[in-house]
């Protein structure tokens, strides 16, 4: 029987080969595996917003990008809504603004004594900064934040609001 239906031990034919519905489906299988471990890998990141104690017109709202711990790591696009700050010249002002850049989240302390803090500069002229402390999992902001900048460099007139700022994810 030598017809071309003969896959036996004596037949000149190759044996058959994977089709290419079967191939395309291992790679697809293969392609979402790999898609799903790299999706892993992306740095998670929480948007923690809040108001100042004593302003319920003021928000603020702060990106925190944590590591591969779950930890913070990074803290960035600060926005700022009808803060009130005080000069040591005893003059008041409001403050609305975006605060550009980002800043490393610092572990300091041990045990049971350990925060993560961090602190951004934005203007070493005005010497504009903009620090505070969060949890460990970078989920709330714990024992307020501090702006400060200095309104005039002559008379040392610092202006600043160093309130308690309760703000979660």
């Amino acid at each position: 029987m030598a017809s071309g239906l003969d896959w036996g031990v004596g037949s000149l034919r190759p044996a058959p080969r994977l089709g290419g519905r079967l191939s395309k489906i291992i790679y697809g299988a293969v392609a979402s595996l790999l898609l799903l471990f790299a999706a892993n890998a992306v740095a998670q990141t929480n948007t923690l917003s809040g108001k100042l104690k004593g302003e319920p017109a003021s928000a603020i709202t702060l990106k925190v990008t944590l590591n591969k711990k779950s930890e913070p790591a990074r803290v960035s696009g600060i926005k700022v809504t009808n803060a009130t700050y005080v000069c040591t010249d005893r003059t008041t002002g409001t403050i609305s603004k975006n605060l550009p850049g980002s800043a490393k989240v610092l572990k300091s302390g041990t045990g049971t004594e350990t925060s993560w803090v961090f602190n951004m500069q934005f203007n070493p002229a005005t010497q504009t900064s903009f620090s505070g402390e969060l949890n460990r999992r970078g989920t709330r902001v714990t024992g307020g934040v501090t702006y400060s900048f200095v309104k005039d460099a002559e008379t040392e007139n610092v202006c600043e609001f160093a309130k308690g700022f309760t703000a979660k994810k």
